[in-house]
This record gives structure tokens, sequence and C-alpha cells, in this order.
């Protein structure tokens, strides 16, 4: 049992610590330039600012299930973005209650985005992601991966979460991956 404890001790340590450097990493982010190209040449901070223009791909859309917002249930909606440049990148539009609205929400022609490019994290406990294997896709979780393969597109290893104010979310989200602060982390490792 103390060893079970010492463990989980050790464990909410190490998330404090993850925290604390995702939150030093979201204040560094906003004195960073603009990126508006995508390369994969360079190395990208964790968190990046964006601006992107290119195309949505609202026909291909991939909901993560399960996701709460002010007490009620719905999706984080993903989009396929592709750049003027003809790079492909996954765009996350917010939360939405009902799926069946995201077709109609964005625009075929070519718009401007800006946002937070954010590496996004995988869940080791998720086993077998997507719910349903039809489009729109439901998943648990973002996995560049395996959309990449049900796209048929090589995309970026990266995310874009769009500014609370973009006209293309839904109704926006934390990004920052911090819904914990490091000091919770640290009392709880107490």
């Amino acid at each position: 049992v103390i060893s079970l404890f010492s463990s989980l001790s050790y464990w909410q340590l190490q998330r404090g610590l993850t925290k604390k450097a995702i939150l030093s990493e979201i204040n560094l982010s906003a004195q960073r330039p603009l990126v508006t190209q995508l390369s994969t040449n360079s190395q990208l901070p964790m968190i990046q600012p964006v601006s992107l223009q290119g195309f949505f791909d609202s026909k291909r859309s991939i909901l993560l299930n399960s996701r709460w917002h002010e007490g009620k249930i719905g999706y984080h909606v993903l989009l396929p973005f592709r750049t003027l440049e003809n790079q492909w990148i996954i765009v996350h539009c917010g939360w939405i209650e009902n799926p069946d609205l995201v077709a109609n929400h964005l625009p075929a022609h070519q718009v401007s985005i800006e946002g937070t490019l954010i590496e996004p994290k995988k869940n080791w406990f998720v086993w077998h992601n997507i719910a349903k294997n039809e489009w729109p896709l439901q998943a648990l979780q973002i996995d560049l991966e395996d959309f990449s393969s049900r796209l048929g597109v090589s995309l970026f290893p990266r995310v874009v979460h769009l500014q609370s104010d973009s006209p293309w979310i839904f109704q926006a989200v934390n990004s920052s991956q911090t819904y914990l602060s490091p000091e919770r982390h640290w009392g709880y490792a107490a």
C-alpha cells in the first residue's frame, strides 16, 4: 500500500511539473511572431501563434465524443484544413452540442484562420479511438496518424486551436491542457 501511494504521489509531482512547463510555454507563446506557413523542417515550440489561409473540409469532420462544456455534454469539432501551400492540418473549432450543425457553419470558399498551434497529447489508456467509422468520425482523442490515414492526406503534426473570437469557432473551449493547476497536483501529492 505504501509503494502504491508513493507511486501516485510521484505521478502527481510529475504532473505538477508538466503543468508548470505548459503554463510557462503559454506565457512565452504570446511574445512569439505569428507563423504564416507550415514547415516541418523547423523546430516548433510546444505552443505557437499561427495565421493561415486555406479551405475547410467540412464534409469530413471529426467529433471528439463526450466533452463537457458549461454543464452540457457535446463534442469538440475537429476539421481538416488545406492551406494555400497544399498542406493539411487539423483545426480545433471548439465545442458543439448538436453535431448536425457542423456542415452548415463553415464556408466552402477560402478563409483566413488565426489561432495557436498545439502539439496534441495522447491518452495511452484509450485503446480503441474511433467510435464510428464513417464521416463524421467520432473519436475519443486526437490521433493525427489515424486521422491522416483515414483522410488519405499527410497531416501537419500539430493542431490549430482557433482564437475564441474566430468567426469559424462554435463555442470556445480551454485549449491550454491545464485543467488543474500545478499547485493542485502538488497538493494531491502531499
